[in-house]
């Protein structure tokens, strides 16, 4: 007997919902296995958020008799970013656990100046964040930060793109620190169109051949929704926790900094 017929035997028949029920149970607890199973787990992870605004460019500072000067020193462009940074897992993250060699820092890129910074927001004082400007590099300083807490630095430097920031550091068995929120688009999207795609494939094979017995036909028929419909519940559950264990915190949003900004 070869499986397929196994399989019709099975399916066939009074059986055939009793065995999906028990099929499709089978499946939700292992998927709530799987959920307790992360929801448990120990993780750290430090993430970040950062906006950028263009305060004065070229144009503004050719105009004839206008000199903008910092320190003494004359500037052509400046910007002012807005930097989050805070613990995105349900482990605490301390000072040691970053690298001695890959501390975390704020630097700007292709040949771009800092010119001042400045603490703009702490959400629990306890932390101990401070932060020493030294060589056009931010080091940020902290005793540690537990879930959700964090800082935002306010940044001026002669850069004109969001891009022209970046954070800077590495967690010891982690890695480096990564953009926060959650990148549901990039599961959902891929999911769905696997799903449709194999459904459409199958039918469009099978369903005008009408040389197949019924019995397979049903076996065809229902086995695509019972293996779509729990990949669709996961990825559902996915981007559920996602959004909620992965989402930017209201703080760290900058939705009261009242100024256009410049996220090209």
């Amino acid at each position: 007997m070869t499986w397929k017929d196994t399989l019709i035997k099975i399916l066939e028949g009074n059986n055939l919902w009793i065995n999906t029920v028990f099929l499709l149970l089978a499946i939700l607890g292992i998927l709530a296995t799987i959920i307790t199973f992360f929801k448990n787990k120990k993780t750290k992870s430090c993430v970040f958020n950062k906006a950028t605004f263009n305060l004065i460019d070229d144009n503004i500072s050719s105009i004839n008799k206008l000199n903008v000067k910092f320190d003494n020193n004359e500037i052509k462009n400046l910007s002012i970013s807005y930097v989050a940074i805070w613990n995105n897992g349900n482990d605490i993250i301390n000072k040691n656990d970053f690298a001695t060699l890959e501390p975390l820092k704020l630097v700007v890129s292709n040949n771009n100046i800092i010119y001042d910074c400045k603490i703009y927001f702490i959400n629990n004082k306890v932390n101990n964040f401070s932060t020493d400007f030294i060589n056009n590099e931010i080091k940020i300083n902290f005793d540690y930060f537990a879930n959700n807490e964090g800082i935002i630095v306010q940044v001026y430097h002669s850069g004109r793109k969001n891009k022209d920031i970046k954070i800077n550091g590495i967690i010891k068995g982690v890695g480096t620190i990564k953009q926060g929120g959650f990148e549901k688009d990039k599961f959902k999207n891929k999911g769905f169109d696997i799903m449709f795609g194999w459904l459409f494939n199958i039918f469009g094979r099978i369903i005008p051949n009408k040389k197949l017995k019924t019995s397979i036909l049903t076996i065809i028929l229902i086995l695509p929704y019972l293996i779509t419909f729990p990949i669709t519940f996961i990825l559902l559950i996915t981007d559920s926790f996602g959004n909620y264990f992965n989402k930017v915190p209201k703080e760290y949003k900058f939705e009261n900094i009242n100024t256009a900004a410049n996220n090209s």
